[in-house]
């Protein structure tokens, strides 16, 4: 069977409200990387699994939401094809 995620490093972009000074601790910021999230979104809503940003395409790149069952916000993006 074909992998259909892996995870992937996430960098935050530090701005006024996203200053660690200002927020408690614990927050987390996971995301992954699939082939194909048109797949992927298909999959998640036959399961049920919340989305709270429906796949779209940000700075060239296709990109939605999903919260796991502890409420978490996960963002899922498609690999970009190789020229």
């Amino acid at each position: 069977m074909a992998q259909l995620w892996r995870f992937t490093k996430v960098e935050s972009i530090n701005s006024a409200e996203d200053n660690p000074q200002e927020l408690p601790a614990g927050r987390c910021r996971p995301g992954l990387s699939v082939l194909n999230l048109d797949e992927f979104h298909e999959r998640m809503i036959e399961n049920h699994i919340t989305c709270i940003q429906e796949p779209e395409e940000t700075f060239g790149t296709l990109i939605a939401q999903y919260l796991d069952p502890d409420g978490l916000s996960i963002s899922v993006s498609e690999e970009r094809k190789s020229s």
